[in-house]
């Protein structure tokens, strides 16, 4: 089955970043927790654990644009691609972790897929730029979002196919 935009279902569950939704009668389906926009207060007592996720947001979208890519990725040189600014919540706040501005980053791209696969030819990916003293910007492809989105590549293999920017703002440091 697949779900319009929209479309509402009542939640069973949630767990792993999957959501379980009755979709009519009897009928229950799995849906990635990113694709969706979850209502308000929602809370799923088994996700829940003290950890960044519980944390207020760290950042805002500032600003939003569809114009050709300026980096050198090679991927998406001269491309036209959908820009999203993001800016800290608290400009006077520390730098931030390489996980917590992906994890900021991710439902971003999700929802600007979902945005722009209505017309694949107009944009060729999404570049999220974070405007704070240690930023950075991520840039994905189209092809790499339909992938991630379909949930066909995982989180880590998704990262991977992006350019990071500088790379050492978005990784996390080697475990020794």
């Amino acid at each position: 089955m697949t779900a319009d935009e929209g479309d509402e279902f009542p939640i069973l569950d949630a767990p792993g970043g999957w959501v379980h939704v009755q979709i009519s009668g009897p009928s229950r389906g799995w849906i990635r927790q990113v694709q969706l926009d979850m209502p308000s207060g929602f809370a799923n007592g088994a996700e829940k654990s003290a950890g960044p996720s519980d944390a207020a947001p760290l950042f805002r979208v500032s600003r939003e644009d569809i114009s050709p890519f300026a980096g050198t990725w090679g991927l998406l040189k001269d491309k036209v691609v959908k820009i999203i600014w993001v800016a800290p919540i608290d400009p006077a706040a520390q730098a931030t972790t390489a996980q917590a501005k992906r994890e900021y980053a991710k439902p971003l791209f999700l929802k600007a897929y979902r945005e722009i696969s209505a017309d694949p030819a107009a944009v060729a990916g999404v570049v999220v730029v974070f405007d704070s003293a240690d930023g950075g910007q991520i840039s994905a492809t189209f092809m790499s979002l339909k992938k991630f989105s379909a949930g066909y590549i995982s989180d880590e293999d998704f990262w991977k196919e992006c350019s990071l920017d500088p790379p050492e703002s978005f990784q996390d440091p080697a475990k020794e």
